[in-house]
């Protein structure tokens, strides 16, 4: 996690939603490792008003909550860490983002959209954790794929699977 630039591999996320109440998408393995991630930066001293977690479907901000509140974190914290859609975020900034993608299938949907992805990438003033689906992103001819490769190719920047980050922490 020193890396100012980490794009974490969740292999293993399973996209669920669109169902006949939610039109949204949630990847509850994609938000634990979300959850894992602050824990572990929570324990190290990073202050919790420094994190903000982001994701670009509003299932997925809710099933970032309902993990985080089974942590057992204390509530005060949990009130600190700025949790929410993209579109929410908009024109705030953390020390650290955590960035969730959630979809795991070749339907990119708001994924496709430049300026969502402009403000989701621009959020962060130290560091940026994107959370994805790999191997789909890289084929989704998204901003995404360019910046997996971007992520291979420079100093500064790395790509992780999350069973090994996961582990690691």
């Amino acid at each position: 996690l020193h890396s100012p630039c980490l794009f974490v591999d969740v292999a293993n996320g399973r996209e669920l939603g669109k169902r006949h109440q939610d039109s949204s998408y949630r990847n509850p393995e994609e938000a634990d490792c979300a959850i894992a991630i602050v824990s572990f930066l929570l324990s190290k001293g990073v202050q919790p008003q420094s994190i903000g977690v982001i994701a670009f479907y509003s299932s997925q901000v809710g099933q970032l909550r309902q993990n985080f509140a089974s942590r057992r974190v204390d509530e005060e914290v949990r009130k600190l860490i700025k949790i929410s859609t993209v579109d929410g975020f908009q024109g705030m900034e953390c020390d650290i983002i955590i960035l969730c993608t959630t979809r795991t299938c070749r339907s990119a949907g708001f994924l496709r959209d430049f300026r969502r992805i402009n403000v989701a990438v621009t959020r962060a003033k130290h560091h940026l954790y994107v959370l994805g689906k790999k191997a789909i992103l890289e084929q989704s001819n998204t901003d995404f794929t360019h910046m997996i490769r971007h992520y291979e190719e420079n100093e500064g920047c790395a790509i992780v699977d999350s069973t090994q980050l996961l582990s690691s922490l």
